[in-house]
């Protein structure tokens, strides 16, 4: 339990995830085919595309023992460079987002 928790850091990837899907939400509705629509289910589709992407879609919440650290680590850094490369441009259409994370890969320890 002390190893997951403390030496596994995966409540700091938790914090680190949560945080980083809000921001991505928000930079999701400045897209320009996205702005002043409601994204709701554009916030759900990339929450379940990561979820069949680590394969945890079968799974609730985020108490289970497949959402180990490795789980949490992938979804928060995924969101964090899509989130970088919305605001720096680099994304400019929900499709072209749809792209860039077809190409995201599994980061293995």
């Amino acid at each position: 339990m002390i190893d997951v928790f403390i030496n596994q850091k995966i409540l700091f990837w938790r914090d680190i995830g949560g945080d980083s899907f809000k921001e991505f939400n928000k930079l999701v509705d400045t897209l320009p085919d996205r702005k002043e629509k409601n994204n709701t289910g554009i916030y759900i589709q990339v929450s379940l595309a990561i979820r069949r992407k680590l394969s945890i879609l079968s799974t609730k919440g985020y108490n289970e023992k497949e959402h180990d650290t490795l789980v949490q680590e992938n979804s928060a850094e995924w969101l964090k460079t899509l989130g970088f490369a919305i605001n720096v441009g680099w994304i400019k259409s929900f499709d072209e987002l749809k792209n860039a994370f077809d190409k995201l890969e599994v980061i293995e320890k």
